[in-house]
């Protein structure tokens, strides 16, 4: 049995949680794939005591890290995406609203008192933002 020690195995759990499957894993950590299945096996077993409080969540954290990647996105862009979707939240509309987001932000207005939208598609995402 291979001998791995504790950075290799966080490394191993890093790629699995970033959506890599066992060969790109065996690839990049140069370990075997029977080796990649046992880290993975402990860790959601919770056996991996320096990820105990990660075991619960594996499978939802490697869920996520695929569907990211199916969709090509990267976490950044999801942060900017869930900071617009709390900044239209605040301006009173819904997502199920979409057809009526563009009129609802179209009249609000800027502190200058005119009136953002038409004369002024930057500022509304300004405002937003």
């Amino acid at each position: 049995m291979e001998k791995v020690t504790t950075a290799k195995r966080l490394v191993i759990v890093k790629l699995y949680l970033l959506g890599l499957s066992y060969d790109e894993i065996l690839a990049k950590s140069g370990v075997s794939k029977g080796t990649v299945a046992n880290v993975v096996t402990d860790l959601k077993a919770e056996m991996f005591p320096e990820a105990t409080d990660v075991g619960e969540h594996t499978v939802l954290l490697r869920e996520l890290s695929l569907d990211l990647k199916r969709s090509r996105l990267t976490p950044g862009q999801c942060v900017v995406g869930l900071t617009v979707l709390s900044r239209i939240n605040d301006c009173g509309l819904e997502p199920a609203d979409i057809e009526r987001w563009p009129r609802g932000l179209n009249l609000r207005t800027h502190p200058d008192h005119s009136t953002l939208g038409h004369d002024n598609p930057h500022g509304v995402l300004h405002n937003v933002l």
